[in-house]
């Protein structure tokens, strides 16, 4: 009677083993994925820091337009170099973006590039002439004279395991920053 029992059950732990390792894998997901954001969090928050640091310090303008003004970027062979390309063409003039996206690019790192798409994130800085035009949200495209900027930093998060669009959401960092050397641009040119 007892070896009945024993061969009717056979199938039992391949069954709870199969369960088991669902379960097993969709935490261990959750987890990775709450890491990822973490992570993107924390490159976010310094990348904007700092490249705020930067744009608000340079006393010389960005070359990367002037580098690629006239040329099609559709014509460049380089994947990367193309994409580049229209990255800068898209910010124009714009000194501050300029010289945040030159920041992400040499700064970022490895693990930027493995967990995120350079389409996910956008950029826009608001320049003012000062605390007056902040105030009255009057924008300033001269970035010699610019002494307050507002840098806003979009990364549209998408979950690796899940790729539902109602899943993604915006993860959004605003810094005022004073341009310090606004104010000695122009006596710098002379």
């Amino acid at each position: 009677m007892r070896k009945l029992c024993i061969k009717r059950q056979n199938g039992v732990f391949a069954i709870e083993f199969a369960l088991g390792f669902v379960v097993l894998f969709m935490f261990t997901m959750l987890i990775f994925e709450t890491c990822r954001v973490t992570y993107i969090s924390a490159v976010l928050d310094y990348a904007t820091a700092e490249a705020a640091r930067d744009a608000r310090v340079q006393l010389s303008e960005n070359k990367e337009f002037e580098k690629y003004k006239n040329i099609k970027c559709d014509d460049l062979t380089d994947e990367v170099e193309r994409s580049h390309c229209h990255r800068i063409q898209q910010m124009g003039k714009d000194q501050f973006s300029q010289w945040y996206y030159q920041f992400i690019s040499t700064n970022a790192g490895v693990l930027w590039k493995i967990f995120t798409s350079e389409s996910d994130y956008t950029l826009k800085v608001d320049a003012y002439l000062d605390p007056v035009h902040y105030e009255k949200n009057i924008k300033s495209t001269n970035w010699n004279k610019a002494t307050i900027a507002e840098y806003t930093v979009t990364y549209t998060y998408k979950p690796m395991m899940f790729k539902w669009s109602f899943l993604e959401s915006k993860i959004t960092r605003k810094l005022l920053a004073v341009q310090d050397t606004a104010l000695f641009r122009e006596k710098l040119k002379g």
